[in-house]
């Protein structure tokens, strides 16, 4: 036993020594027990300053210990738990108390993974007293580490010297997988475009700070799909989404190109008619690219992600901060006129404008005049409709043709509406109508109250009441309405309306009875199942004496979608109505609708496009003749947005029954439908076969005929090379079989912009149609049962119209101007006098930023910015291009006063050069015929900007710098221990007087103390 026991502390001596050898290179546990006494392991409340024998300690160890009365030994770990970290061991210590009242002898087998280094010795056999407790120390190497958040189980089985397993434990090692990586874009997040440049390269950088291997998957966004993305050799890179997996620390950077898509080729894509500039270098442009990097499973609201926003911006010649350079306000004014060299030609001038005053007020207004007669009336001003409103965060005023929008009531014509916002929940309003004009005769006439209160987010109620007359039919007609609104967590909305109106006689020389009407309705919207669910139910109903009396209406709406999986989604909608329409005048009962459409629709996405079909079922009851409409439906769609090339079909195609018609059958009837776009061509089509109401199916019936029907749509818009004009251009077809009807119509306009704004066009339409018709219609059903041929008509028609706009700014009176004009122009001041010279060449692709405006300068040098309000702005000025050493000479602010013309001169800057010296100890140097490599070292100016450079091998350095006061900085993190700068941090003052100034700065080798002895004497030495 002693030889096992002296065994015992040897081995444990070594363990100890390793143990403190760990924690020398940093690779021990914070709580580690090596370099501890063991009495700690024990009881981690204890104090080192209190010593504990280990028989003092029976009692309460056995407590912790694990066994029952019969088991042999009682064990146990001191930690039951061990975080692993990265460069650390594992250590513990394996508690084992004799249960028995004889010596025991056992080995200790541990369990570990395989790749991991035990400093336990399998082979030491350890003997126990009686009673005794044995504390042996447990220490493993993890080679690398486990999986992030991972538990592993080391376990530990105590042998007997018969090799039977008398006692086992455990304990639990884990880790915490640390998430998070760093991006960047290099060299940075905003890149600007030369004059005539349409494509950046750029980078993205990302590192994974980490402590695991982590899989990062990467997405790239663009919003308005106005960029393309490629790689460096002009390759598109289709699908940009892709996973990344990286190794702690380890980094990846990707290098990519963008190009303009919209400056691709002309003729790619169509133009917005209403918004065109023809010279898009006078307009600001902003293209923005979306790149996030996140976990490929990171569902989770706490999932690490990371975004960055990479801006490209094309800067226009010359910019405008407000439109006009004095108050004003806008106008836009559109003049067409249709129908020349037809018998009946007219005129529209439609004119309209939006002003926002401030950030909570804006004005609109808008009117139309048209002529549609040779000689002079004043009906174009007397009947053109004009409005006028006034909003801000308290009140609203409108005059003009506005609507009372009381249910119940028709409130047309011209009028004033007000409302105004009080004590932060209340909103009251009113209005006066009058019609047909707000002066002169009166054929109708209503006005009204109206009020919301909005309690919070979860409640708010509207209370409507209204009046009106009608001196034409002499009724008059109260409404009443209430309209509350509620929802429940701000998940389950509901909306209600209920409504009341008393209808009477307004004639005084008859009596009047007063009937009474009512429309109640609801709407229910929510959504279920993590979102994957949402409901929508909505109905109406009013009886026939609501309102004018005209009609009483059922409808029922309800639409369900439903996210199957990730891959499918479905659409179930279902709509009701029955109208039952009365004469207002007899209040006998008129015609009698009812209709119920109800569709059911599965959507997918693949690669190819979308996939849509369905089912559908409708019921039609018109004029008491019934149809039953049933069958399906397919639904497709794709866009390939880098070819600009879009394909949609759809296809509806059934078996209609209709009830109430003699014949007893099921019509087949189909529609197709197609568009298809490429670039700027537009080609539609659609073809019906079979009968889709009631009157076509007694024509189907009677003249045994199917109804077919085709239409045909080319369209175009050619962008030619002067960019002032644009042709667009349509041609349609048409063809219906029942009357053999052929119809083509040619519809071209020519559009020319001007650079100011203005917009003109001339366009031309030209119609022939051939058809070939029966005679006569049946008295009770109006249905065209015969065939009598009268002749096949041709008819064609060619009419020329033609359009005129242009945005104004119309002045406001007895305002004084508060904007002016600033002309720049970026020059080399060869002379340095800050004017330009004859002799002195332009500066193109300079960015000028005067506050928050931003322009370049053209070939000429020139930049423009007009109509910026008179202040004092922040003035910032950088070439694209390399210039090798010439600076804008400006200040850092400009005062806007006038119209003025603004110089930037370009200046050679200083020469800005010096040395590395480096002073090595010779008596140190091995081999002083090497040179030493002082290259790349970072050498840094500084004042308020930052300009840097670095050393060739000799240690030599220069840059140029515009004149001001800088501090000259070497980068010290690259000297270590080893060696130390004499001075750093160095300031210098470049002039317009100095060709260059010299800096440099010295490096000292820390000196070793050499001791020199020399043979044959007693004593020697030196330094």
């Amino acid at each position: 036993m002693k030889k096992n026991v002296h065994s015992s502390v040897i081995h444990f001596s070594l363990i100890v020594l390793l143990n403190l050898i760990f924690i020398s290179l940093s690779f021990s546990q914070n709580d580690s027990i090596l370099g501890s006494p063991i009495i700690d392991l024990l009881n981690p409340d204890s104090t080192k300053n209190t010593p504990i024998l280990v028989k003092e300690l029976k009692d309460s160890i056995s407590n912790s210990l694990k066994g029952n009365e019969t088991d042999q030994l009682h064990t146990g770990f001191n930690k039951n738990n061990i975080e692993l970290k990265q460069g650390e061991i594992i250590s513990n210590v394996l508690k084992i108390y004799n249960n028995t009242s004889e010596n025991i002898k056992f080995t200790i087998d541990l369990i570990y993974p395989g790749s991991w280094i035990s400093m336990n010795d399998v082979t030491i056999s350890y003997e126990i007293k009686p009673k005794d407790t044995l504390f042996v120390p447990v220490i493993l190497i993890p080679t690398k580490l486990i999986n992030g958040n991972t538990e592993v189980i080391i376990n530990a089985f105590i042998i007997d010297i018969d090799n039977q397993q008398i006692a086992n434990d455990n304990f639990s090692i884990y880790t915490k997988k640390k998430i998070s990586w760093n991006v960047s874009v290099e060299p940075t997040n905003t890149f600007y475009f030369k004059n005539g440049e349409n494509n950046k390269d750029f980078e993205y950088r990302i590192e994974n700070t980490g402590n695991y291997k982590q899989d990062i998957f990467v997405s790239y966004k663009m919003l308005r799909g106005d960029l393309m993305l490629m790689d460096t050799n002009d390759f598109i890179i289709k699908n940009p989404n892709f996973t990344l997996s990286l190794e702690s620390h380890q980094d990846s950077t990707l290098k990519y190109r963008t190009s303009i898509l919209t400056q691709k080729e002309r003729n790619f894509k169509k133009i917005s008619i209403n918004s065109y500039l023809p010279n898009t270098n006078l307009y600001y442009k902003k293209y923005s690219l979306y790149i996030n990097s996140s976990e490929p499973k990171g569902i989770e609201a706490g999932a690490f992600k990371k975004g960055n926003k990479v801006d490209f911006i094309k800067l226009p010649n010359q910019a405008k901060a407000v439109e006009y350079g004095y108050p004003y306000l806008p106008l836009t004014v559109e003049a067409s006129v249709q129908n020349l060299l037809d018998v009946n030609s007219f005129m529209s001038i439609d004119m309209r404008g939006f002003k926002q005053i401030n950030e909570k007020a804006s004005i609109s207004y808008f009117t139309q005049l048209n002529y549609n007669r040779n000689y002079y009336t004043n009906n174009f001003l007397t009947n053109a409709p004009w409005y006028i409103g006034y909003f801000d965060d308290k009140k609203t005023v409108e005059v003009g043709n506005v609507s009372g929008n009381v249910i119940g009531i028709t409130s047309y014509g011209k009028g004033v509406k007000a409302s105004y916002s009080y004590l932060e929940k209340h909103k009251t309003g009113a209005f006066y109508v009058k019609a047909p004009g707000l002066f002169g005769q009166v054929r109708n006439e209503s006005f009204g109250i109206f009020h919301t209160y909005l309690h919070n987010e979860y409640f708010n109620i509207t209370g409507k009441f209204g009046r009106q007359i009608s001196y034409y039919s002499n009724k008059s007609i109260n409404s009443f309405s209430l309209l509350p609104n509620f929802n429940i967590q701000l998940k389950h909305f509901f909306s209600f309306v209920g409504a009341t109106t008393t209808r009477s006689d307004y004639n005084t020389s008859t009596p009047s009875n007063q009937i009474y009407g009512f429309l109640v309705g609801g709407n229910y919207s929510s959504q279920f199942l993590e979102k994957k669910l949402k409901f929508n139910l909505g109905s109406r109903f009013n009886n026939k004496n609501f309102s004018m009396g005209s009609f009483q209406r059922f409808s029922l709406t309800h639409y369900t979608s439903y996210k199957l999986n990730k891959n499918w989604d479905t659409y179930l909608s279902n709509n009701y109505q029955n109208i039952q329409t009365y004469n207002t005048f007899t209040t006998l009962p008129g015609f009698k609708q009812e209709l119920l459409f109800n569709n059911l629709t599965f959507s997918t996405k693949k690669d190819k496009g979308s996939y849509q079909p369905g089912v559908f079922y409708d019921y039609r009851d018109y004029l008491s003749r019934r149809i039953h409409n049933r069958g399906g439906s397919f639904r497709y769609s794709t866009y390939d947005f880098l070819q600009n090339f879009l394909v949609f079909t759809f296809i509806k195609a059934g078996y209609s029954d209709p009830i109430d018609l003699e014949v007893e059958k099921n019509y087949f009837n189909f529609e197709f439908s197609s568009l298809l776009r490429y670039h700027v061509w537009d080609f539609s089509a659609r073809y019906n076969y079979g009968s889709f109401s009631t009157n076509a199916f007694q024509t189907q019936v009677y003249k045994d005929i199917t109804p077919q029907n085709v239409r045909l749509s080319l369209q175009n818009q050619h962008q030619f090379k002067n960019k002032h004009l644009i042709l667009e251009s349509n041609l349609i077809y048409n063809y219906d079989n029942i009357y053999t009807n052929h119809s083509i119509g040619i519809f071209p306009e020519i559009f020319y912009f001007t650079n100011s704004g203005w917009k003109f066009s001339l366009r031309g339409n030209y119609s022939f149609n051939t058809s070939k018709y029966g005679s006569f219609y049946t008295n009770d059903t109006l249905v065209n049962i015969n065939s009598n041929d009268h002749g096949r008509n041709l008819t064609q028609n060619f009419t020329i119209g033609a359009t005129v706009r242009k945005e104004f700014g119309i002045p406001i009176p007895f305002i004084k101007k508060t904007s002016a004009s600033l002309d720049f122009i970026s020059f080399y001041d060869i002379n340095g006098n800050g004017k330009r010279d004859k002799d002195e060449p332009a500066i193109e692709n300079v960015i000028i930023r005067l506050g928050a405006k931003e322009v370049i300068t053209n070939n000429k040098g020139e930049a423009k910015i007009k109509n910026i309000m008179m202040n004092s702005y922040p003035f910032y000025v950088r070439s694209l291009d390399n210039l090798q050493g010439w600076f804008p000479d400006v200040k850092d602010t400009i005062q806007v006063i006038t119209n003025n013309q603004q110089f930037i001169p370009f200046v050679r800057g200083v020469k800005v050069y010096g040395d590395v010296v480096l002073d090595r100890q010779k008596i140190a140097i091995a081999d002083t015929s090497k040179s030493f490599d002082l290259s790349r070292i970072k050498i840094t100016a500084t004042n308020g900007k930052t300009y840097n450079t670095l050393t060739n091998i000799k240690g030599k350095f220069e840059f140029y710098m515009p004149n001001g006061d800088y501090i000259i900085t070497m980068d010290e993190s690259i000297l270590g221990s080893k060696y130390k700068l004499t001075r750093n941090n160095i300031p210098i003052t470049l002039k317009n007087t100095q060709d260059g100034v010299y800096v440099s700065f010295y490096i000292i080798e820390n000196r070793k103390k050499v001791v020199i002895k020399e043979f044959g004497t007693s004593d020697g030495g030196g330094d």
